[in-house]
């Protein structure tokens, strides 16, 4: 069976592509707001960073239809944000080419801004394989941490589905703490055939 865009999307969390910067985002940095990405088990918002010459990198992605509740405490984290009607017809087409790209498997740049101890924990989300989960705990010993510590570094994601924080589970198997709703969280696992329960 041929690849959907959701299983191919699964595979782009990996250290080659993460792009780690510790500090706080400049308050001009200009982004950019997609909306239309499908992802098939849900549909994503995708910002991007359009400061580059290079070209955009990814920096956040969320399921605002899914949780609009959660939409301004995540949007906090992009300051400046302009939609497409405020940008110049090139960078349009340029984000426009990495969204392509992130649903046919050939990702932008991600960026992540955090503490050095967020990007520890993300770099450890990184290395859940699909099909695989964790525990707050379970992670929490792997870095010498607290399970709450740990907790609040996942919750703090903001590539929500490509830095995996949905195959984190409680101590008890069961779902717990996702951004964008527990159903969200149920059906990225289930598409990943992770078992958890009820």
């Amino acid at each position: 069976m041929a690849p959907t865009r959701t299983t191919k999307i699964y595979h782009l969390g990996t250290d080659q592509n993460l792009q780690t910067v510790q500090a706080a985002p400049d308050l001009a940095q200009p982004f950019y707001v997609s909306h239309a990405a499908d992802l098939s088990v849900a549909c994503a918002t995708l910002i991007f960073d359009v400061s580059r010459s290079t070209g955009p990198l990814l920096c956040g992605l969320g399921f605002p239809a899914e949780k609009p509740a959660a939409w301004g405490g995540f949007m906090a984290r992009f300051p400046g944000v302009r939609a497409c009607a405020h940008q110049a017809p090139p960078v349009v087409r340029a984000v426009q080419q990495a969204t392509e790209g992130l649903l046919q498997g050939a990702p932008p740049p991600l960026k992540l801004t955090g503490t050095p101890f967020q990007h520890r924990v993300w770099q450890a989300l990184l290395s859940i394989p699909e099909g695989a989960s964790d525990t707050y705990g379970g992670l929490a010993a792997k870095l010498g941490s607290s399970p709450r510590a740990v907790g609040g570094a996942v919750g703090a994601n903001q590539l929500a589905w490509l830095v995996p924080c949905h195959r984190i589970l409680g101590a008890d198997g069961k779902l717990h703490g996702y951004r964008w709703g527990l159903a969200v969280k149920a059906r990225l696992l289930a598409a990943e055939r992770v078992s958890f329960s009820g």
